[in-house]
């Protein structure tokens, strides 16, 4: 499956529109990208997650982060940019 590159006017719609809406929100303003992309997305950008059921599927996959992901990441790195890895690498999973 072939990606699309995120475009700079499809960069600056998820960078003024994903804080503080809700996701379907953010879809409209987006078509052509799955909801998964976009998060994936936003959480690449560091973009702060504002919707509360993104908020709580988001604990779910963080509750699943393991000993085995701090030591495959590494110890050097804190617990919110393995957090932040951990996201990106389940969202680019379920983008394939």
């Amino acid at each position: 499956m072939s990606k699309k590159r995120w475009s700079a006017d499809e960069l600056q719609v998820l960078k003024k529109h994903y804080v503080g809406n809700a996701i379907e929100e953010v879809l409209k303003l987006l078509p052509g990208r799955s909801k998964d992309a976009v998060q994936w997305k936003a959480s690449q950008l560091g973009l702060l997650i504002r919707d509360g059921k993104q908020r709580k599927a988001n604990k779910k996959i963080i509750a699943n982060v393991t000993e085995e992901h701090y030591k495959k990441l590494g110890h050097s790195r804190n617990h919110s940019r393995i957090v932040r890895e951990a996201l990106d690498l389940y969202f680019k999973e379920k983008e394939e």
